[in-house]
């Protein structure tokens, strides 16, 4: 180091000043001192917490991240080796890096990430459908899911999107015959698969499957109003109508339709009726389903119908009071082979479109109420709530025989 003079102010300086102290003249410019070099080098992330690479060839998403799952012992060298699994692929690196740094955050279960539609159903159906106290309900669910169509079911379920499954439902929903006819879903069968939806997703969401229900942010709006427009439309037989039906007897299933007028199950109950349901001597039924008030009643067997149910009784040779018998063998009568049924009697009598197979229970109230029968025995004899504290709490009877001495009131 030695001094020397500063070119603009001949002031005596070291020679290794950067600048002049007296005029601020530069004498070594700090840009000619040797910058640091940078690293090409990759932070490497800790073993264990992934890694992220490209893959070879000409793809739409080359970037794939990985993490590890496990490790394996290589029994001649005793080395352990990690079992990988890739959670994505990306089309740049750092929305891979940035994929495998929220899973390091918050680990989730890759085998939820790939349920399928088809799998989330048979994990939620087998747990629910044992809950269930009918066959019927059981049928109705496996009847809507006949009509998801295979392609659908083998979409990702924690990825579908409310949009979807509305789409599915609305412009979708088939299934084919056992003559490979193709059968769209009616409005009915469309509600009850939504129904079939929300309660899937719903397990989905206790299972910590899906965050939310995509199910439940949609309705089926113009499929639910045709529906409300049918429940408000249904009446009760007329009197002149049900004439006509005594008169017809042995057509089709009219025995099966008057029955239920005079007993007022809804249709899916009237199905379930076993022949161990029945009490002969005591002229009772015991059945129903949907709700606490409506499930196993006992109701009496209308004088008028007694007939009718001995007929059934002494015709089925299996465990059900009624089958199907129009095939080659008696089967289990279906709520669609039963509305298949009671279409071709409201044809035989030209009234289509007046009477749906719930309309014989809401003959049955009317036909109560115009009898004067007290509104207790009604509502147990329909299976409906006791809402009066008086008559719920404090109102004690011979059950079996005030709904007799009520149910002949009806003629």
């Amino acid at each position: 180091m030695a001094l020397i003079k500063c070119p603009e102010c001949n002031r005596k300086i070291s020679s290794a000043a950067f600048f002049c102290p007296g005029c601020g003249y530069p004498i070594n410019p700090q840009q000619n001192t040797p910058k640091k070099r940078r690293s090409n080098r990759k932070t490497r992330r800790a073993n264990g917490a992934g890694s992220v690479y490209r893959l070879s060839g000409n793809r739409r998403n080359p970037w794939v991240a990985i993490i590890t799952v496990g490790w394996e012992i290589n029994e001649s060298t005793g080395r352990a080796k990690q079992i990988q699994r890739p959670i994505g692929y990306f089309p740049t690196e750092s929305k891979a890096n940035l994929a495998l740094d929220r899973y390091n955050e918050n680990p989730y279960d890759l085998d939820k990430e790939t349920t399928t539609i088809e799998q989330l159903y048979e994990r939620w159906s087998k747990e629910y459908f044992e809950e269930l106290t009918d066959e019927s309900s059981v049928r109705t669910i496996r009847a809507a899911w006949q009509y998801v169509p295979p392609v659908f079911r083998m979409q990702n379920a924690v990825k579908m999107t409310p949009q979807g499954i509305k789409d599915m439902i609305n412009n979708d929903a088939q299934r084919t015959d056992d003559k490979g006819k193709i059968i769209k879903a009616s409005d009915g069968t469309k509600s009850r698969m939504k129904s079939m939806f929300n309660l899937m997703y719903d397990y989905a969401v206790l299972a910590t499957l899906v965050q939310y229900n995509p199910a439940r942010q949609f309705v089926l709006k113009g499929i639910q109003n045709k529906i409300e427009r049918k429940r408000k439309d249904k009446v009760p037989f007329t009197h002149a109508h049900e004439a006509e039906l005594w008169d017809d007897i042995e057509f089709g299933y009219t025995r099966m339709v008057l029955i239920n007028i005079y007993s007022g199950w809804r249709p899916e109950e009237l199905l379930e009726l076993s022949k161990d349901d029945i009490n002969l001597e005591q002229m009772t039924m015991t059945g129903g389903m949907k709700t606490d008030a409506g499930f196993n009643r006992t109701i009496p067997i209308h004088p008028k119908i007694a007939d009718l149910v001995i007929y059934y009784y002494n015709k089925s040779s299996g465990s059900l009071l009624f089958y199907d018998y129009d095939g080659s063998k008696p089967s289990t009568m279906t709520y669609d082979k039963y509305r298949g049924r009671f279409k071709k009697i409201l044809a035989r009598h030209g009234w289509q479109d007046v009477y749906s197979p719930s309309c014989p229970r809401h003959t049955f109230s009317t036909r109560a109420k115009e009898a004067r029968m007290d509104d207790l025995a009604r509502k147990k004899i329909m299976g409906h709530e006791i809402s009066d504290v008086t008559d719920k709490h404090y109102t004690h009877l011979n059950m079996q025989e005030f709904l007799m001495t009520e149910i002949t009131k009806i003629k």
